[in-house]
């Protein structure tokens, strides 16, 4: 097991699914059995069989969300990569879904190298095409965030002007700050009605790959100063879209649902992108992004010397409550 790939901190499921594929990605372990897993622990500190039993139906979970993307593939007691002569599936490119784990890992080359606004800007582009497959036929989309991309003018009050005549919108009130950047608006999806007239639906979406996502979300979208700045009418919908995975049962679920209209984790992104077919359709943005995964994993397996280890945050523990509703978590 590589040095990089620390034992994980919780024995619970989800994070032991987390841990193995972080392990498979950065080790190319094509194979990996219950009992080997296992034995990566001191004697002592193991997790049962059962509860490794529960971390590999995770994993099996998502293959079959997103078939096409997810690299791994559960057979009876064991993990294996696609490809692999038991997965029963033809080998996938694992680029997309190692950049989601490695978009969301707290001691990857790029957290040292202070690349923050090259992964976030790399993040927007699979949850543009992600929110356009969520909306539906004859919907559209395109990136506001910063850098300027996909035709946006640099200088955020135009920016805004820019977008309201994309969207098909009238402009609104031009007292905009004009230092914003994007005003927390990362891509905005909408799905014109074809009249030329408002009332169509439109979502607002706030990408993220940091940590604390609860906190992340928490700077929302600052609804009100953009229906001033652009005449939506009622408003448009809010989404918060994070690389990271939400357990089934989280708090968390539930504090991001109250903080946006919809919430996206990487489960969700995965599904959407699986359906829009982008392993076959092979979108511009795709290579930008598997470079960026291989130049990761390159240094990852060959890191340089005296490179400090950055400060690792560990996620607070939940406690449990008997008026836990499922269905919000």
């Amino acid at each position: 097991m590589s040095d990089f790939v620390a034992l994980p901190e919780s024995l619970e499921p989800h994070s032991l699914a987390e841990w193995i594929e972080i392990l498979m990605i950065v080790d190319s372990e094509d194979d990996l059995s219950i009992t080997a897993v296992l034995a990566m622990f001191p004697s002592g500190q193991r997790p049962s069989a059962d509860i490794i039993e529960l971390a590999f139906a995770t994993i099996e979970d998502r293959s079959f969300i997103a078939p096409s993307i997810y690299p791994f593939r559960r057979i009876d007691d064991r993990v294996v990569r696609s490809g692999h002569p038991d997965s029963g599936s033809p080998p996938i490119d694992p680029c997309v879904y190692a950049f989601f784990r490695i978009a969301t890992l707290q001691n990857a080359p790029w957290v040292h190298q202070r690349q923050s606004a090259l992964v976030g800007s790399l993040f927007d582009y699979p949850v543009r095409d992600a929110m356009n497959k969520w909306l539906g036929d004859g919907s559209r989309s395109l990136i506001f965030g910063w850098p300027p991309r996909d035709g946006r003018p640099a200088d955020f009050i135009d920016a805004v002007t820019w977008l309201a005549e994309q969207v098909g919108l009238p402009d609104g009130d031009l007292d905009r700050p004009p230092d914003a950047n994007d005003a927390g608006v990362d891509c905005v999806t909408w799905k014109p009605s074809g009249d030329g007239r408002s009332g169509f639906p439109i979502w607002l979406i706030q990408a993220s790959v940091e940590y604390d996502v609860v906190h992340k979300a928490g700077q929302s979208i600052p609804i009100e100063a953009w229906k001033r700045w652009i005449k939506f009418g009622a408003g448009p919908v809010t989404v918060f879209a994070t690389a990271h995975s939400v357990p089934r049962g989280s708090n968390a679920w539930m504090e991001l649902n109250d903080l946006a209209v919809q919430v996206v984790d990487r489960n969700r992104l995965i599904g959407l992108l699986d359906d829009a077919g982008i392993a076959h359709s092979q979108p511009d943005w795709l290579k930008d992004i598997c470079d960026f995964v291989a130049a990761q994993l390159y240094e990852i397996r060959n890191p340089p010397e005296d490179v400090p280890s950055p400060r690792v945050r560990r996620r607070k523990r939940e406690r449990t409550s008997d008026h836990a509703d499922p269905l919000a978590r």
